[in-house]
């Protein structure tokens, strides 16, 4: 069996798992979310999204960020790549409202074209994988799609190449109770293996990352993102305040534009 044909397999089956307590605790639930995407029940990924609405506050939602819990190696194997430990890396998080609905973002999060709205890429090829148009209509509830790029960051010196390998689910609308805002959506976005560096002294091992959004009124977005990696730009590394301060800015960057994509639509 291939990586696409069982990682389909194991989606086709979250329907059927029985119901289990979500976390409570904010940084579980980032945790949880990376976890469980693919076996978390609906119902108890939409209990995820209530209890997270909860730690946050959401109805009084204004920016966060910092520092969270690395996941265990157990989690990260669970999405069929094993190349590397966690333990070795740092985790990050921003929590921010965006001025987008829900069919605008998930537009936005799965579209081809990221360098002309995110830039950040010297260049960037996303092929849509399995099941992206019919996702983004709502009409699947999953999709997978791979991304292949280089990013070049002339004043720090960085020139990497590499790919990884997207994943979204749409937790549907099951009733006003369990989810309060309809639809939600879950993405999460691996590193297929290590990047390939163009200096001796620089490595990047490792990428994981998931987030999440809902419209909590109309028109406007709580989005999670929450990123584990593990890099070494010569005397730069994940373990740097500098480098952690870069990762923070340029998810809340990601934001900014979202939130002037979606103004222009």
């Amino acid at each position: 069996m291939n990586r696409v044909t069982g990682l389909l397999a194991a989606m086709a089956t979250i329907g059927c798992k029985d119901i289990e307590p979500a976390p409570q605790e904010q940084e579980e639930l980032m945790q949880f979310f990376f976890s469980e995407f693919d076996d978390a029940s609906d119902e108890t990924m939409a209990e995820a999204f209530r209890n997270f609405d909860a730690a946050v506050d959401g109805a009084n939602l204004e920016y966060s960020e910092g520092i969270v819990a690395n996941l265990a190696k157990e989690d990260t194997d669970r999405t069929g790549y094993t190349h590397a430990d966690p333990a070795n890396g740092v985790g990050v998080y921003i929590i921010n409202p965006v001025a987008c609905t829900m069919d605008q973002m998930v537009d936005l999060v799965t579209m081809k074209d990221q360098v002309g709205t995110y830039g950040t890429y010297e260049a960037f090829d996303r092929t849509w994988v399995q099941d992206v148009e019919a996702f983004q209509e709502g009409d699947s509830a999953t999709a997978i799609w791979e991304d292949d790029f280089r990013y070049i960051n002339s004043i720090l010196g960085i020139d990497y190449v590499a790919n990884t390998e997207g994943t979204g689910r749409w937790i549907p609308e099951l009733d006003d109770d369990m989810t309060p805002w309809g639809r939600m959506l879950v993405t999460r976005r691996v590193m297929t293996a290590p990047a390939t560096m163009d200096k001796e002294d620089h490595t990047y091992p490792q990428d994981w990352r998931v987030e999440v959004y809902y419209e909590r009124a109309p028109g406007q977005i709580v989005h999670l993102a929450a990123m584990w990696r593990e890099a070494v730009f010569g005397s730069l590394s994940h373990e740097s305040e500098l480098t952690q301060r870069t990762l923070l800015n340029g998810l809340k960057d990601w934001d900014s534009a979202s939130d002037e994509a979606c103004a222009e639509r």
